[in-house]
């Protein structure tokens, strides 16, 4: 397995748009909630700690911009149904026979 160093990632880190930042950050902490289930005495140390209380200073949820409101009816008169659309198509007329 490679070995990664803090500085290798803080350099990474660094060249991530804040987007990308917050999916970085949600995947570390699965990682740490995982390897506590497996490792709970880790519940005590001060990394871990320091990561939980750290959560709560990101507001993921403000930073997110609001989606757009669908309107409805608004594609009304851009579809035509025609009145033969059932009826069967001259081009497959051999083979209707």
């Amino acid at each position: 397995m490679q070995v990664v160093t803090i500085p290798q990632i803080n350099k990474r880190l660094q060249q991530l748009p804040p987007e990308k930042l917050i999916v970085v950050y949600d995947f570390i902490s699965y990682l740490a909630k995982q390897e506590l289930k497996q490792r709970p005495s880790l519940k005590n140390s001060a990394s871990f700690q320091t990561m939980l209380t750290s959560e709560a200073v990101l507001e993921r949820d403000g930073e997110r911009p609001a989606k757009k409101r669908r309107i409805r009816g608004r594609a009304k008169g851009l579809i035509i149904m025609h009145a033969d659309f059932d009826e069967p198509l001259e081009d497959f007329k051999d083979y209707m026979q």
